[in-house]
């Protein structure tokens, strides 16, 4: 728009008589210098625009088989975005509103025409126009970032799913040699070389868990992460998990246990995934546990959802600030260094955990207090079967394991 005192003003009227009323008021206007352009039919006034540009718009409400609405929203579908004054020489407060509500700048009844009138209207269309221009720019400018963004979003995980397969390769031949080394198939070794690789190849282990989770997590994100769901006991999946941590859990001096309840049903989920999502939590209670504290694995019957089983995992450690509660299962986010606790990892267990639970239909929570641990609960859904005393036996499971 002309942001000049000068205006160029285009005028839609099919009365002449009304024009040449309108020219003279707008003679005696003197805050603008103004270039009137008059039409008496509205296709007219339409093909100038298409070869012109107005800084305001007068339309008169009756025109023939058209509106001025009518001739407004023609001007709108055809990209002209011109402030528009509407005149009429009747109608009322209705008229007004709907003329408003469609998007007109201003709204004058014909009676009320005059410099001054006209003089205001304008001074308030160009503000409001300003505005728009502000706002659709501001907008623009949103919408950029937002596409930027999403681009970026989308090379970072291309990168880290790239960067994934590109690693595990790599890792596994190391870990392979360093096993082959320690095992002195290679060579004899000495008990400290011995304690050496034996460290080297703890951290291939936890390097491959880190690539894992990469890949998992860009699995989640392209929807290409699949379940092979099956009814089977939570019992043994708790007590594998218990048995799989056992060592770490003993190497800080912390009790690891597992709680099931009898007769529970049967879970329908996907056993590597559930015990994918334990470890995790387990993991992440180790963690900030300090020596001689407890973490226990529970099992019971979900007191909120009918048919679904509860297991949780508590823990006597630092606990979670509150202001962290709600963020812990986003992705890559972590906690603080607290007392007797770390930070570590990539921050993708506690969210692959909250995924995997959601895929298969349930959900997951937190409940904490500083200083006085933690407890992580999901919810999975039950199958159709009853576990019974006799499969529990047959997987050599116990109603309580402790470590």
């Amino acid at each position: 728009m002309n942001r000049s005192r000068n205006l160029s003003i285009l005028a839609i009227d099919d009365n002449i008589a009304d024009l040449e009323l309108l020219r003279i008021h707008l003679d005696e206007i003197t805050d603008y210098e103004i270039t009137l352009h008059t039409f008496l039919v509205p296709e007219k006034g339409r093909v100038w625009l298409e070869n012109h540009t107005a800084d305001i718009i007068l339309l008169d409400y009756f025109l023939g088989t058209l509106t001025g609405l009518d001739l407004f929203g023609i001007f709108r579908k055809a990209g002209i975005m011109t402030p528009v004054i509407l005149l009429t020489g009747c109608g009322g407060e209705e008229m007004a509103v709907e003329a408003m509500k469609a998007g007109v700048s201003d709204y004058l009844p014909k009676g009320t025409v005059s410099p001054n009138s006209l003089t205001r209207a304008f001074a308030n269309a160009i503000e409001k126009q300003r505005l728009r221009e502000r706002i659709e720019d501001h907008r623009r400018k949103l919408e950029e970032t937002v596409l930027d963004l999403q681009r970026k979003n989308g090379e970072i995980k291309s990168f880290y799913h790239t960067l994934s397969h590109e690693l595990r390769t790599p890792l596994t031949s190391v870990r392979e040699f360093v096993s082959i080394v320690n095992e002195g198939i290679a060579g004899p070794v000495n008990p400290d070389q011995q304690q050496y690789l034996l460290i080297a190849q703890n951290s291939c282990d936890q390097m491959s868990q880190l690539i894992a989770d990469l890949l998992d997590a860009t699995r989640l994100d392209t929807s290409k992460l699949a379940l092979a769901r099956n009814p089977q006991p939570i019992g043994p999946i708790v007590d594998h998990v218990v048995a799989s941590l056992s060592s770490g859990a003993m190497e800080k001096k912390i009790e690891l246990t597992g709680n099931v309840a009898v007769e529970l049903p049967l879970v329908n989920v996907d056993e590597q995934r559930i015990i994918q999502v334990l470890t995790n939590l387990v993991t992440n209670a180790l963690k900030f546990t300090p020596e001689e504290g407890v973490v226990t694995i529970a099992a019971e019957a979900s007191k909120e959802r009918d048919r679904f089983v509860t297991v949780s995992v508590s823990d006597t450690g630092c606990g979670i600030p509150e202001e962290d509660l709600e963020l812990i299962f986003d992705r890559l986010y972590q906690v603080q260094k607290v007392e007797n606790g770390s930070s570590g990892g990539l921050g993708l267990g506690l969210y692959l955990a909250k995924e995997l639970v959601h895929l298969h239909g349930g959900r997951i929570g937190v409940e904490s207090r500083l200083g006085a641990g933690s407890t992580l609960s999901f919810e999975v859904p039950a199958g159709i079967e009853t576990e019974t005393d006799s499969d529990r036996d047959s997987v050599n499971t116990q109603q309580r394991q402790t470590v």
